[in-house]
């Protein structure tokens, strides 16, 4: 309700998403990263597809929940309701280390390479954030090692709005729109440039 209510047509495209997130014990202090674990962005092309990832108990599917618990099963789950939707590793090396361990190019076809927290790209890069996990294999970089097929987006999240921007190539401007772009990996990420 909330995105419907923010969506303006051909100026303004909100699009209905939740947060799905399997930390490592103790926030990634941990001696290791679990299969299928991180923060995801998970984002549906309209309200009735959001509507079918509210289970029986009228509980989304989250991390605890049965048949959702790691993102394979998430995922599983997405195509066995008929769930029209994709999801966006968030911020992979900070907070919520990234296993790259499970993977679904259909589903999961866009990376935040970068965000207000910092860029994730490789251990080292240049505008790397601070506190990044002390674990191998989180960088998108790792993702891309392992052969898969990830389009770019950057984000400002909701602390610093606008420090990373997402350009996403659409046929039309609406929430459908948006979706099929992003799951067609027409986009790019910036640190705040504004390009056209």
């Amino acid at each position: 309700r909330a995105a419907a209510f923010y969506n303006d047509p051909d100026r303004f495209v909100a699009l209905p998403a939740y947060e799905w997130t399997l930390s490592a014990p103790g926030m990634g202090i941990t001696d290791h990263v679990p299969p299928g674990s991180g923060h995801r962005n998970v984002i549906f092309p309209s309200d009735e597809e959001a509507a079918k990832a509210i289970n029986e108990a009228r509980v989304i599917y989250h991390c605890r929940a049965e048949g959702s618990d790691r993102c394979d099963r998430l995922w599983q789950t997405l195509r066995a309701r008929g769930i029209r939707a994709i999801t966006i590793p968030h911020h992979p090396v900070i907070e919520h280390p990234m296993s790259w361990e499970f993977n679904d190019p259909d589903i999961e076809t866009v990376v935040e390479i970068f965000q207000c927290r910092g860029s994730a790209e490789y251990p080292g890069c240049p505008a790397e954030g601070k506190h990044v996990t002390p674990f191998e294999g989180c960088y998108v970089s790792d993702a891309l090692a392992r052969g898969y097929k990830l389009g770019f987006i950057a984000s400002g999240d909701h602390n610093f709005m606008g420090l990373g921007v997402a350009a996403v190539y659409v046929k039309e401007v609406s929430p459908e729109g948006v979706f099929e772009a992003l799951q067609a990996r027409r986009c790019y990420g910036t640190m705040g440039d504004r390009i056209f």
